[in-house]
């Protein structure tokens, strides 16, 4: 199934150029690992963990848009901004969990350009719109490197168990590069300087003042999470 999404928000665009594809390839992986592995009770149980991991940012994401919607309904409403340079992304879904991060990275940018219609009305304050951006960025960013991650230690299992040679045939049988197109996943490498620069300014944020007039339920943390370990495939 071919599924595309555009996606309108620059720290929505942050994500899909920084860890989109590594995600989607991931993935694809760790399905592929599974097939090896051949046990289909294991390969429930990582299937419905990553679901469940990818769901719970959901639904985060779910609750702090229905907040700011709240918020710009007591004020009369926002208008949606336009955007100058928004992307589009191709995805050709091989596996739910795929379609599961295709709708986070959506829901992101559904959440980040209402953030923005807030803004502009002048309805939160600068330092709102970067504390909601930096939080919910953040929590999308670290479900892609946990995924990836769990890519990694799948992959180990498998060379630590003499099987690399079946590994590499099946990854040579379909290019995972080619589930994912389109320009919010294009020169993503030209970008590496700039986000790395926009995420030190953002990790360094004050705390918001005492007349803020909306804050993310997140406040305080500063820094990219690191993956949380799990004691899968060995």
């Amino acid at each position: 199934m071919r599924r595309t999404i555009e996606v309108r928000s620059q720290h929505a665009q942050y994500i899909t150029q920084r860890s989109f594809r590594e995600t989607i390839r991931a993935l694809y992986a760790i399905n592929v690992v599974l097939l090896l592995i051949g046990n289909e009770d294991e390969a429930d149980k990582v299937h419905r963990m990553i679901a469940a991991q990818i769901a719970e940012v959901s639904d985060a994401l779910r609750r702090e848009q229905e907040r700011l919607q709240a918020l710009a309904d007591d004020n009369g409403g926002v208008e949606t901004p336009a955007y100058t340079n928004p992307k589009t992304l191709n995805l050709n879904v091989s596996t739910p969990q795929m379609g599961q991060f295709l709708g986070l990275v959506e829901q992101l940018d559904d959440l980040l350009v209402l953030c923005d219609g807030l803004w502009f009305a002048q309805i939160i304050t600068n330092r709102d719109k970067k504390r909601i951006t930096h939080d919910f960025r953040r929590k999308v960013y670290a479900q892609a490197r946990e995924i990836i991650a769990l890519n990694a230690h799948a992959r180990k299992a498998i060379r630590e168990q003499g099987r690399q040679e079946e590994m590499d045939q099946a990854d040579a049988e379909r290019d995972a590069s080619e589930l994912v197109s389109g320009s919010a996943v294009e020169d993503a490498d030209s970008q590496d300087a700039e986000n790395d620069a926009d995420e030190a300014r953002e990790a360094d944020l004050d705390e918001p003042d005492d007349q803020a007039s909306t804050t993310s339920a997140n406040d305080g943390e500063d820094a990219e999470p690191e993956p949380k370990r799990r004691g899968l495939f060995g």
